[in-house]
């Protein structure tokens, strides 16, 4: 079956007050033995592996492969129909430090500054609100970031877009013997000119 993909970690506040950081993790452990298990349960066999794993800004993820055993696929049948979603990592803390409120010095948690990555964990609620099973859909925080970049390339879109269609109209009515270019360059622009037009309203 094709591999689930999960985000492990993040460098947000977790439900118990701490702070694991992103770029602290150090994998080659785990890399030699990347188990998935149920629950932090290191007596049950494994119910997956991690075939690759990597990091992005404040977050660590990886693509699991479910075993091939009876409890593995059910797992793995949990979190492709939605019904969990949910994973957390075990680990053994290398630095840290307290984190305490600015004004009052009550104690908040811990900030793991640099962290040993032991196993990851099939579990129905994370400590981490955010260490769970990508959804399918497109990846909205990777979406914004790039809408400045295509604002800031409309024209040169707008361009592109009008290049492709003549392309595509003097295909078409070398196809078709069409008598009628201006019609299918139109026809060929629409969607595209849709999109720069999308484009321009949010840039002004």
């Amino acid at each position: 079956d094709q591999a689930i993909t999960f985000v492990l970690s993040t460098d947000d506040v977790d439900r118990h007050g701490d702070v694991i950081s992103a770029d602290g993790w150090v994998l080659d452990s785990y890399r030699e033995n990347p188990v998935l298990l149920w629950a932090h349960d290191y007596r049950r066999p494994a119910i997956g592996r991690a075939a690759k794993m990597w990091t992005e800004p404040h977050r660590l993820l990886a693509n699991m492969e479910f075993a091939p055993t009876k409890f593995a696929q059910e797992i793995a049948s949990l979190y492709r129909t939605g019904f969990q979603w949910g994973v957390s990592v075990g680990f053994k803390p290398l630095r840290f430090e307290e984190r305490r409120d600015e004004k009052t010095g009550a104690f908040l948690g811990l900030r793991f500054l640099e962290q040993e990555l032991l196993e990851v964990s099939a579990v129905p609620v994370p400590a981490n609100r955010r260490a769970l099973r990508r959804s399918d859909q497109p990846d909205l925080h990777a979406l914004t970031a790039l809408w400045p970049v295509l604002e800031s390339q409309v024209d040169e879109l707008a361009k592109l877009a009008g290049e492709i269609a003549d392309t595509v109209a003097e295909l078409e009515n070398s196809t078709k013997g069409a008598q009628q270019p201006e019609e299918a360059r139109d026809r060929a622009l629409d969607p595209v000119a849709n999109i720069i037009a999308a484009l321009r309203s949010g840039r002004d």
